[in-house]
């Protein structure tokens, strides 16, 4: 084979092999073995914090219970977004169940416990509540990283005050169902 056929040979072999996809599986670095160690979730959220200016993984992990999501999600910032509302979203449907008690007989019975002032707290949560909502709706209308991050913010600064605001009435709520009616006869839905 003569020289310049041998040179387009390998030409083309050298373009088909760059036409293949290449591998994007980073790994950190390669432990004693030689086998490729994997970034840990904290790892990875570590540079995502640093990016994103985020709260630490210790104080998300105490309030919201960040663990279970896959170190090797493709989009960190939004699993932990989404984790993160969640869990403020429990709270958020209950407070709206006690705006609107109608809706059930059971939340009826609790709000009956609650004072004029639970309720007022309640009213002002549930706008709070609702504003992390809608942030957390822009990040999805909006779908980047610093949307994720920015909704991340807001509920990690919001959030410790309205748990504190919001468990006194949910521990009144908890001792209506153990202090309500006793000594009277069981009443049934007659609706």
């Amino acid at each position: 084979m003569s020289a310049q056929k041998k040179t387009q040979s390998q030409s083309k072999t050298s373009q088909r092999k760059s036409a293949l996809p290449q591998s994007t599986n980073k790994t950190s670095t390669d432990n004693a073995e030689g086998t490729p160690k994997t970034a840990t979730f904290e790892d990875r959220y570590a540079v995502e914090c640093e990016k994103h200016k985020l709260p630490t993984h210790q104080s998300l992990q105490h309030e919201f219970d960040i663990e279970g999501i896959e170190a090797d999600t493709p989009r960190l910032t939004k699993e932990v977004a989404k984790k993160v509302f969640e869990h403020i979203d429990i709270v958020r449907k209950t407070v709206e169940g006690l705006l609107q008690p109608d809706a059930s007989i059971l939340l009826m019975q609790e709000a009956e416990t609650l004072a004029e002032s639970d309720h007022e707290i309640i009213a002002d949560l549930a706008r709070r509540l609702m504003r992390l909502d809608r942030r957390m709706l822009r990040a999805e209308l909006m779908n980047t990283d610093e949307e994720y991050a920015e909704f991340i913010r807001q509920a990690a600064a919001e959030w410790p005050e309205m748990k504190q605001e919001i468990l006194p009435i949910v521990e009144r709520m908890e001792r209506s169902w153990i202090n309500k009616r006793k000594g009277k006869q069981r009443q049934h839905y007659l609706g």
